[in-house]
Parts: C-alpha cells; structure tokens; sequence
C-alpha cells in the first residue's frame, strides 16, 4: 500500500496542468540530473494501472524538458532544493555522488 501524503502540499513545477484533486495516496520517486532514467518512471505503474499517481521529486538541475515528458505521461512532478551535507571532517572522504542522497530528505 502506497504511504499516505502528508498535509504540507509541495510547490508544483509550472510546466504542469492544475491536478482537479489529487488522491491522499501516492507512490513517490526521486530524479536528478539529466541522465535517462526519466524515460521508465512511469512504465510500470501505467502497466498494472495502478490507482495511484506517481509524485516524481525533482532538483532544479532536471531539463524543462524531461519535466514536461514526466508529467505529460502521467506524472505530478515537484521541484525540491537540493539539501547539502553538513561541512565537517567526517564528510570530506565521502563520495561526490553520495551527496545528491542528502536532497532526498525533503521527500
């Protein structure tokens, strides 16, 4: 069962149409960059025509245009701001990569 969304509503992209009403449920996913993992978000959901959206969590450095092709195929897309992990000695040795995880917690 997806988990319920919280109160707090987020500020939606404004590539996107009004959403009538959205469920109190949702499957929430994460997206960065501009790889091409945009391209099977939807799939599988769509596949088992599933009752609930796909809220798809963005940082600014996502294209407009994969975006407007998220949202077109269903998608409720949400710009989030990246979170930075704290400077400290025990963050110097992590990996560059490991930083973007931070911005998940705004999930």
């Amino acid at each position: 069962m997806a988990p319920e969304i919280g109160s707090a509503p987020m500020k939606a992209t404004s590539c996107l149409a009004k959403v009538p009403s959205l469920p109190r449920r949702a499957y929430v996913t994460f997206l960065a960059g501009n790889g091409d993992y945009w391209k099977g978000l939807a799939k599988g959901l769509r596949k088992v025509k599933s009752a609930y959206p796909l809220v798809v969590a963005v940082l600014p450095d996502v294209p407009p245009e994969h975006r407007r092709i998220i949202a077109h195929q269903g998608c409720i897309v949400h710009e989030i701001q990246p979170v930075y992990p704290p400077e400290n000695h025990q963050t110097q040795f992590a990996m560059a990569y490991f930083v973007i995880n931070y911005s998940k917690l705004r999930i």
